[in-house]
């Protein structure tokens, strides 16, 4: 199976977002990240959903551009799942 053009679904949990204007800024940036099609993040559940072309960015990449901004903090992972702890 060709994977190219082939769309990933993922979530993350967040933990630390002071308001939801940090949401706001974390679907901001992720938005104009070339391989990012959809982002959605809810401050309130602190739940980040996106959908992103893996032959053009990698799941690293959108966790490093979440973790610079001052709302979020550094990346843990915990069974299979990636949660970005404050």
């Amino acid at each position: 199976m060709n994977q190219v053009n082939q769309v990933h679904n993922v979530q993350y949990k967040i933990v630390g977002m002071d308001c939801p204007g940090c949401a706001r800024t974390i679907e901001t940036v992720l938005k104009k990240l070339k391989g990012v099609h959809a982002v959605d993040v809810q401050f309130a559940s602190e739940k980040l959903s996106l959908a992103y072309s893996p032959d053009q960015i990698f799941p690293a990449e959108i966790e490093k551009r979440v973790l610079q901004r001052p709302s979020s903090s550094p990346v843990k992972r915990e069974r299979g799942r990636t949660q970005l702890r404050r």
